[in-house]
């Protein structure tokens, strides 16, 4: 009687300590290893501000990534479109990843890089779709990816960027096949994804480690860490992702200085000014959507072609003007650029290019 009650309280404090190692754990529940997918959320409306360093130039620059819906192959999926500092409109947006979640891990449907050499632009359709990153793995783990391995180097770290300090993090380091650029570690935030990353690689038979921290981000329309504003501006719209229909736009994602929360606007074209005012019957905090919509006023003119987006002509933080690269009227094709002004607020009509880029109408 006494060896078997003793052999119940062996197995009572096995399974106490067992269950002490789980909840302890950095993934508490997941038998199978680290659930990725908490920490690389994939959703419309998201967005990243990146700044950039690199050993050799020792100039930093910006780059942002935001993420919204689209159709690829009969399904929807999310693109992650990504761009810095552009030229427009010799320079447009630099590329794009269409992603999407399954059992699996992250999908990728599509990459596109656009290089200032044409010749050296990707775009590469997968079918069926590849993996990206797998949907768990344990500390140590290596799991054959797209682009080469990925194996989870670390967990339960601290990581300090300009947009805070991050808790349970973990690190991924990515080896590819690629000579140039091999060896990429990232840092993921659980709920906000990746914060910090550092990409090796030779130019010219010389050491380059480039190194990207998050600045800002837009998670479940609120505003984390700080958006740099430019030139005394209190709007952002570095986040924004635009619907357009006639002779109007709506944009959500809008930060403004001083509130944790991102709102949305609906914008109209007024032919006599050259502008696109806001509709203030049109405004909440979140995102909207754009009802139907016209031209009445300025028949012939349509936005609703191409998706445009927002920029700044500076430092690529994508805040003071929106650009429309498929205008019509009366049957021709443009490139028009807004500049919006906080005090009115509105989008002024500033320049006109043709198809060819070449420009034909400034204020």
């Amino acid at each position: 009687m006494k060896s078997s009650f003793s052999f119940v309280l062996k197995c009572l404090v096995i399974m106490f300590f067992w269950s002490l190692l789980v909840l302890m754990s950095p993934f508490p529940g997941k038998a199978f290893g680290l659930e990725l997918r908490d920490y690389y959320p994939v959703q419309s409306g998201y967005g990243w501000l990146y700044q950039q360093t690199d050993t050799l130039s020792q100039t930093p620059h910006s780059h942002i990534e935001v993420i919204h819906e689209v159709e690829q192959s009969g399904s929807t999926v999310f693109r992650l479109a990504q761009g810095g500092s552009i030229n427009f409109p010799t320079e447009r947006q630099k590329g794009f990843r269409d992603l999407d979640w399954d059992s699996q891990g992250l999908k990728i449907y599509r990459i596109v890089e656009k290089e200032s050499n044409p010749e050296e632009n990707v775009d590469v359709t997968f079918d069926p779709p590849d993996l990206y990153i797998p949907a768990n793995l344990e500390p140590g783990q290596q799991a054959q990816v797209v682009l080469g391995t990925v194996t989870l180097e670390a967990v339960g770290q601290t990581v300090e960027v300009p947009a805070g300090t991050f808790p349970r993090c973990i690190r991924l380091g990515f080896h590819s096949a690629d000579q140039d650029c091999p060896d990429t570690k990232v840092w993921l935030a659980p709920g906000v994804g990746k914060i910090k990353s550092q990409e090796i690689c030779l130019e010219d038979g010389v050491k380059n480690t480039e190194t990207s921290e998050l600045v800002a981000a837009r998670i479940d329309n609120h505003v984390i860490g700080n958006l740099p504003l430019c030139n005394g501006k209190v709007v952002s719209f570095a986040f924004s992702t635009i619907q357009e229909k006639g002779c109007s736009m709506l944009l959500d994602g809008i930060a403004i200085q001083g509130h944790p929360e991102t709102y949305w606007a609906k914008f109209d074209f007024n032919p006599e000014t050259l502008t696109l005012d806001v509709d203030w019957g049109n405004v909440g905090v979140g995102s909207g959507v754009l009802g139907p919509t016209g031209c009445g006023q300025f028949p012939g003119l349509d936005f609703t072609l191409e998706e445009p987006y927002l920029w700044d002509c500076k430092n690529g933080f994508y805040q003071t003007a929106g650009i429309f690269d498929t205008v019509r009227y009366a049957g021709a094709t443009y490139f028009t650029e807004f500049v919006f002004e906080d005090s009115e607020p509105a989008f002024h009509l500033v320049r006109i290019w043709d198809q060819y880029g070449t420009l034909f109408w400034a204020q």
